[in-house]
């Protein structure tokens, strides 16, 4: 990474996307990555996606000067999926770099002070110590420009850094085998062993829900096979079990992809010119254009987008 050019990388959208950005001479380029637990892009998409574009960029020299890992003030509490993609995220990272993360907090304006305060307090205390003991920073994150201006220019003091998955990836090891894949396929071991449970107990439900009730009947005009409230309970399983069946096939369709390492599709290369106005067509023809977004080639005769 040359001295003028800082990347910076931050956790909250559901497309990777880059802002250049300058600071007197001072190139930056500010990412914003999708969050892990995404409702449309399933973890494994997004540690590809997050995967791909932090190997790119080792390889062309652009190192990272800091992260900003953002959560919701509005969130009364750290949940599963908030833990799990914490450990995911320290997973990418490496413990050796939580110096250079910041954790901010986010929407304070939909909140009481007196509220907010209590969520802050409690994860710094609780959920965030241990990061914070390795001197991870801890911002409110405002809407006033003048605020983020200067959190990003706070970055620029920093020593630029490799993170844990770019030297695993670096090394050849394959994604599925690095911190962050195990770490997922872990939290995805966890998953399908919970839907698994779940099934078990909906089905020991619909066994107990076909049992006959004890003769006589409660009257001459029950049935025993079709009481109502059973032929009820044994719908509502029926959706339940097929939902956690869903889930549990999705869970272990993904854990199959991780493992499909060498089959992962890269990023355009074209993205690799992240502190350069060209784009390099990706047909063949090795035409360049500074249209950024999606364009035509006439030569090639494909349409294309362009994506930093």
């Amino acid at each position: 990474m040359t001295p003028t050019n800082h990347c910076y990388l931050v956790s909250g959208t559901q497309n990777l996307e880059t802002f250049p950005y300058k600071v007197g001479d001072q190139e930056i380029l500010l990412v914003d990555t999708p969050g892990f637990d995404d409702t449309n892009l399933s973890d494994t998409a997004i540690l590809y996606m997050i995967a791909d574009w932090m190997e790119q960029t080792y390889e062309d020299g652009a190192l990272l000067s800091g992260i900003i890992y953002l959560h919701k003030i509005t969130d009364n509490r750290m949940d599963g999926a908030s833990m799990k993609s914490l450990r995911l995220f320290r997973s990418l990272c490496g413990e050796d770099n939580l110096s250079n993360v910041i954790l901010g907090t986010t929407m304070w304006g939909l909140v009481d002070e007196a509220t907010g305060v209590k969520r802050e307090k409690d994860l710094e205390e609780n959920y965030w110590k241990e990061m914070m003991d390795k001197k991870t920073s801890m911002r409110r994150i405002s809407t006033n420009p003048d605020d983020a201006k200067i959190l990003v220019e706070s970055f620029l003091r920093n020593m630029p850094f490799v993170t844990q998955i770019q030297e695993e990836l670096k090394k050849g090891t394959p994604l599925s085998q690095t911190g962050a894949g195990a770490a997922l396929r872990d939290e995805m071991e966890k998953m399908s062993e919970r839907y698994k449970q779940e099934l078990e107990t909906a089905k020991t439900k619909m066994e107990k829900a076909y049992i006959k009730r004890k003769w006589p009947p409660r009257s001459l005009y029950e049935n025993p096979l079709t009481h109502e409230g059973n032929a009820t309970l044994k719908a509502e399983l029926m959706t339940q079990m097929e939902e956690i069946k869903k889930n549990l096939a999705r869970v272990e369709g993904e854990k199959i992809k991780l493992e499909k390492d060498a089959s992962r599709s890269r990023l355009p290369k074209q993205t690799r010119s992240f502190f350069t106005s060209n784009w390099e067509c990706l047909g063949g023809c090795r035409r360049v254009t500074s249209t950024k977004g999606e364009w035509y080639c006439k030569h090639c005769k494909i349409t294309q987008k362009n994506i930093r």
